[in-house]
């Protein structure tokens, strides 16, 4: 789905390793595109990377030895961020935190609760590590959609209901670019704001997973914290001082998520 020169590059490094597999395929979005290398993994663990960041050289083996070793259903690690050129420094330090937890004993029930009620882990798909099988189970039941914002999300909920076992391991192994490439800063236009505030479709969507599933009185507060997140998202956005002009606007991060008191809480998986 990339309009640059993405697929020649994937076309060579796949005709040079035999361990690479590429998938062309029509934009469908990220979940979309996720969903498609997840049916054809063949390995026992699997991890998400955002185009514009990167892991560390040892990151795969080192996770590994783990993921064995304790027998997690998924596991989240650390981040390093490097952020761009401008960007307050609130909204460093939020990012910071959100991506890496202050909490790391391993969590074994109430895995739903663990991340949408005490979040001891973050909403991101990504700097995490996961049991293949979870992923496919979990992922085919995400309804297909373009959700954009909160679409990790939406599948981080679906998978943390089948897990049993979650690890947290403070090792930075993963690199997240902040404000720099496709990442956002300080700037959000008007049509990623739409975008963003279009995320609530996955509230519906969780919600009559859990009807179906008969299990949603048992879950009713991780869901009302999940809706009160992606509305928070949206709100933050235009708390403060913000500004609208001939189509875009300024949004001060760091001034929203100071007002609302969720500078170690929330966000996920949009940036």
């Amino acid at each position: 789905g990339s309009p640059d020169n993405s697929i020649d590059i994937c076309t060579k490094y796949a005709k040079q390793y035999s361990n690479i597999v590429f998938i062309h395929k029509i934009n469908g979005g990220v979940s979309d595109a996720r969903n498609a290398g997840i049916q054809i993994a063949r390995g026992e663990y699997l991890m998400f990377l955002d185009s514009d960041d990167y892991i560390s050289l040892n990151t795969c083996e080192y996770l590994f030895c783990i993921m064995e070793k304790e027998e997690y259903d998924f596991a989240q690690f650390g981040a390093e961020i490097l952020a761009g050129e401008k960007l307050a420094d609130d909204l460093i330090l939020w990012v910071d935190h959100f991506m890496n937890p202050e909490d790391t004993s391993g969590i074994q029930k109430d895995i739903l609760s663990a991340c949408f009620v005490e979040h001891k882990f973050n909403c991101n798909l990504v700097n995490k590590i996961w049991k293949t099988e979870l992923c496919k189970e979990g992922f085919a039941k995400l309804l297909d959609g373009k959700y954009v914002s909160a679409e990790d999300r939406y599948a981080l909920f679906i998978l943390s209901y089948y897990a049993k076992h979650v690890g947290i391991i403070k090792e930075k192994f993963y690199h997240y670019r902040l404000g720099v490439v496709v990442t956002g800063g300080n700037v959000l236009d008007i049509k990623r704001f739409e975008s963003r505030c279009k995320g609530s479709v996955i509230v519906e969507n969780v919600k009559q997973f859990l009807i179906h599933q008969c299990k949603f009185e048992d879950y009713k507060n991780e869901f009302f914290n999940l809706k009160d997140e992606i509305l928070l998202d949206c709100i933050d956005c235009c708390i403060g001082h913000s500004r609208c002009a001939d189509h875009w606007i300024v949004f001060p991060w760091q001034a929203c998520r100071k007002e609302t008191g969720r500078a170690k809480r929330t966000g996920g998986g949009n940036r």
